[in-house]
Order: C-alpha cells, then structure tokens, then sequence
C-alpha cells in the first residue's frame, strides 16, 4: 500500500483533493453473495453515511446475488439493474426507465463469496489509520475505497457514469486524482507490474501513442510480456489469477477455494465453468482468444472448433444473431418503455405483451423440454381481442428449433386464433392491430 494514503498510527482527512469539484454518489451498490452478508453491509456502510464518509444525499443498496455461481459480470447487471430500478421509481417512472442513469453516479463494490475460517470479510480488513477522532472505528480497506472513489469521482470532470471495484484488495489512488478522457466509453485502472509477476496474472496491451487498450493477455508467457514493457520493464496489469490445483487430474482447475467444501459440495460451489474464456475462432490456437504463445488463464469448452463467434456470425441462424436481435428491440418503444402485462403463466407456457401508443408486441415461451407434445394457444381470447381473428409478425424467434418450424421465419404472418409452438420454442410477434383492439391492455 502506498505511504501517501496510509500512514500508520496517523488521521486520514475526509476532504476531497484540491482540484476536485463538489460530486457526490447518486448510489452506493455493493454486492454480495448471501442475504446475511447484504445485512451485514447494509449496517456498516449506514454508520459511515451518519458519521460523513458517505453524503446524505447517497442512496445506499446492499445487494445479494439472486443465484450461486453468479460471478462478478452478473452481479454487476444485477447490480445496475437493481439501481435503476431504485432511481426510475424514485424519479416517478412506473417502469423501468434508463433515463435516470443519464444523470447518475454510480458506485458498485463486489464483496465476492466468503471464505471459510474468515474472521471478518476481506473487506473489512482493519488497518492501523483513523479517519479522525470523532470517527469511532479503525480503518478499513472498504473505508478507504469509498474515501478514495470519492476523489476519483470529483476529479474526473465525468458527467454521469458506473464505477466498479472489488473489495478484496488494496486500492490507493494518486491524491491530485485522475485525469479520465472523455473520448473513450469504458476505462480500466491497471497497476504497473514486473513481467515475472504479471504472468500469472491478465495484462492491458495499450497504444501508447493513443492510451488506448488494443489486448488482453491472460498469463502470457515471459517472453510474450516482454515485448510489450515500458521503460521500467513493466506491463499494465489487469484482474487476477488463482494459482491452479496440481493434484492428479486437477491441476487445469484455477478455483482451489472450492475443495474447502469438500467433495459433496465442490461441483456446487466452484466458479471455473462461468469464467471459460471467450471463444472467437475455430482456426487459430487457444480458439483465437489470444496469441498462440500464451495459454489462456483457464481451458476452453471442447465445443470450440463448432461453437464460436466466428461459426455463430456466418450461420443463418445462431443464439449470436438472435440476441443481437434483441438488442436492437431493447433500444424501441415498447421495449425501452411503455407498458407489460402478463397473459399466461402455467408451466408449460410463458406469455406477456408490452405495447406503447400504437404498437404492441406479444412474447410466448414454451417452458417445456424438448420432446414434448407442441402448445397449441388461442390467444384471441387470451388477449380478449376485441377481432375474430389476430395476426402477428415474427420479429425474433429462438434458434434452437429446427426451420420447420411452424413459426416461420422473421418477417412471416401467423394466425394467432391457434398458435402452435414447439417444446423449447419462443417468439417474439408485432401484433397486427393497436392495443386499443386488445381488452386484455386497458
């Protein structure tokens, strides 16, 4: 840790830098993996917002994940997910609106599991600093994160944005701040670390030039880091690594946390599946996730020479393709706004419309298993239709069944008076008429 943010047996003043401009946090988020644990922080970071290390103003939300496994990517969707939905109420939306983050300063903290003989989170760890005499508890390392974000929010000069940071570790920033472009959509804070260190750990390849990030190497190999070192010798490093297991037949596993549980519970509780790196192409080494000098930090799925980007983008039809559909329907009314209501919720069958001034759109799922008889669903008296008869264009429809399908593909009319979907089958249909048709939306 650096000696400019702590020094030991001495006070750390709550005041923001120099430069730095009056911004609070709009939320504090911090995430964590049980509901006791979401308790516990809720009460820690409430005494610090009494005693003025959070402003009063700040809305503070302890979140634990909905699911075991989650890993730090989902409990940051659930995370800003959680606070937008705080905000769009707060601002007198009735539905979701991301509007609200247009203008919000957003802080998330990942507290991660916890490890078994732990006599207090990691996060909590205590060190031998005071934020003055009138502050009744000594230092912690979630103390001193929120203290330093504080000063990184007020010296960035950013209108709006999400900060994100684990908890796990030491983090001290430069006192003057710093200085974050305004040209760029994501930016990432590395450490400067020897090439010896760095190769069990992920490396920023940047563009010195232009200070932008053009890779990312998971322990690559000494020989690999050293053509990308400064002038020090050092290389912009990135997340962390877990020294792999090397009892027989385990030593791929990174996760070694996980054998504390015992083998009852390990294929429960490690977290190596979700973290499988990204497969890009079916040609190049490692699936084209880097170079072929380094091994990736975990092992590829066996599916890679079939299942990748590269296979996915060229195919008629991929879960790629389909979920680049649904983006682009997330940015429209009724999607980015309006109105849902739920029509059916059974266990074979999952149905909701969503409908804004004249457009309304109407989402089926068939819950069942494949090899299942089809769901056969008169959705003209579902949806009181006040029509004897409905029609609905296929706008998306799940790829996983075969193009005989009685769905048809995008673009196609289909009969709603007896709508025929297959086990596993969703769709996604622009009904053909206004919702002031359709009983069911008013």
């Amino acid at each position: 840790m650096s000696s400019e943010s702590v020094i030991v047996g001495e006070q750390i003043p709550l005041s923001l830098n120099e430069n730095a401009r009056h911004i609070n946090w709009t939320v504090i988020v911090v995430t964590a993996s049980d509901q006791e644990s979401a308790y516990a922080f809720d009460f820690i970071l409430r005494q610090r917002q009494r005693y003025g290390l959070i402003d009063k103003s700040t809305i503070i939300l302890t979140v634990n994940d909905p699911q075991e496994k989650l890993g730090s990517g989902g409990a940051t969707l659930n995370a800003l997910l959680v606070a937008t939905e705080i905000l769009s109420a707060k601002a007198g939306y009735s539905l979701i609106n991301t509007s609200v983050l247009h203008s919000a300063h957003i802080l998330i903290l990942h507290t991660g599991r916890i490890f078994p003989y732990d006599a207090c989170h990691r996060s909590l760890a205590t060190l031998p600093a005071r934020f003055g005499p009138n502050r009744p508890w000594l230092l912690t390392n979630l103390d001193l994160l929120i203290h330093d974000f504080n000063n990184l929010i007020a010296s960035s000069k950013l209108p709006y944005g999400v900060w994100i940071s684990s908890t796990d570790a030491f983090v001290t920033l430069p006192k003057n701040g710093i200085e974050v472009p305004f040209d760029s959509d994501i930016h990432a804070l590395a450490t400067l670390e020897d090439v010896q260190y760095a190769a069990g750990h992920g490396v920023y390849i940047i563009n010195k030039e232009k200070n932008i990030v053009t890779n990312i190497l998971y322990r690559a190999s000494i020989d690999e880091l050293n053509k990308h070192t400064n002038n020090d010798h050092k290389v912009p490093t990135v997340g962390m690594c877990d020294r792999p297991f090397t009892l027989t037949n385990r030593d791929e596993i990174v996760d070694i946390t996980a054998f504390n549980y015992g083998e009852k519970y390990f294929n429960k509780m490690i977290r190596d599946c979700q973290r499988t790196p990204m497969q890009w192409t079916n040609q190049q080494a490692h699936a084209g996730f880097t170079s072929s000098t380094a091994k990736p930090f975990l092992p590829l799925s066996d599916t890679w020479p079939e299942l990748n980007v590269e296979q996915q983008q060229n195919a008629l039809r991929s879960h790629l393709k389909l979920f680049q559909q649904l983006v682009k329907l997330r940015q429209q009314s009724p999607f980015y706004g309006g109105h849902q209501k739920k029509v059916i919720a059974t266990k074979e069958l999952y149905a909701f419309v969503r409908w804004f001034d004249k457009d309304i759109y109407l989402i089926i799922i068939n819950m069942n298993k494949k090899d299942h008889d089809p769901v056969i669903s008169d959705f003209v008296k579902l949806l009181k239709c006040q029509d004897k008869e409905l029609f609905g264009e296929v706008i998306a429809r799940s790829c996983n069944v075969l193009d005989d399908s009685l769905i048809g593909n995008e673009g196609n009319q289909i009969n709603l008076n007896n709508l025929i979907l297959q086990s596993n089958e969703a769709v996604v249909l622009k009904l053909l008429t206004s919702p002031s048709n359709i009983s069911f939306c008013q």
